[in-house]
């Protein structure tokens, strides 16, 4: 009985919440007062914690945590790993305030009743954002280096014979992803399924730069994009 309400009240503000959607992507205001609350966030925190594998993970991890809604829409692998690099996490705790604060927001302005709705709403429109923003100041930073034709170890080559970044920072690397994601070059839309597999691919360029004469265990080049993105591979097959 417990579990028949459950998702009786799932799909209740399931639909509730793809209603609302359509009325602020179909009203210009509305559509406004919820960018303008995520460019706040933007401004408070930068760009670099989007970029950080653990922060990234803690805050979409405690944002599902007890919310029905959001526990749907915020759909990772199950296999990620909690940790990758083992630092500790300083903008998470401060960023999901602020998202909170700016769900209470969009609650208030759009005449939402279900704060669950309010934060799907935020939830959305923010995930959007990230991607597009710092794909876009990917571009800002090191220029358009991606031709149509580019899958994601071509692209991995590029980006690790750049001269004006620093192709090991984690910031300059994190925006990339986003931009491949951005491009459709990446298939997951959420950046840490992305993030461990570009980060293979990503040293495997730059091993075969440095280190042309390597006589270790080699796995080809093909076999490598296929095993970190089999469905990216088998779509490209099939063209």
């Amino acid at each position: 009985m417990e579990r028949f309400f459950e998702r009786h009240n799932l799909y209740y503000q399931m639909e509730t919440f793809l209603k609302k959607q359509k009325e602020v992507q179909r009203k210009r205001e509305k559509y406004l007062q919820v960018q303008r609350i995520i460019n706040h966030i933007f401004n408070d925190f930068g760009f670099l914690p989007y970029c950080i594998y653990d922060e990234w993970y803690v805050i979409q991890t405690e944002l599902k945590k007890d919310d029905i809604l959001l526990n749907k829409l915020i759909d990772t692998d199950a296999g990620l790993r909690k940790n990758y690099t083992l630092g500790q996490i300083t903008y998470a705790p401060k960023i999901i305030e602020a998202f909170n604060r700016g769900a209470e927001a969009v609650q208030n302005s759009l005449n939402i009743v279900e704060d669950s709705v309010a934060r799907a709403i935020l939830w959305v429109a923010f995930k959007e954002a990230v991607t597009e923003t710092l794909s876009q100041e990917w571009v800002r930073i090191a220029g358009e280096i991606l031709d149509k034709e580019d899958n994601a170890l071509s692209a991995f080559f590029k980006y690790v014979n750049l001269k004006n970044i620093e192709p090991d920072k984690v910031y300059f690397m994190g925006l990339f992803i986003y931009h491949l994601m951005d491009r459709e070059i990446l298939q997951a839309d959420n950046f840490l399924e992305n993030y461990e597999g570009a980060v293979r691919i990503f040293l495997e360029c730059r091993r075969v730069i440095e280190e042309p004469k390597f006589e270790g265990t080699i796995l080809p080049m093909d076999e490598l994009l296929e095993e970190v993105f089999p469905a990216k591979k088998k779509e490209e097959s099939n063209l």
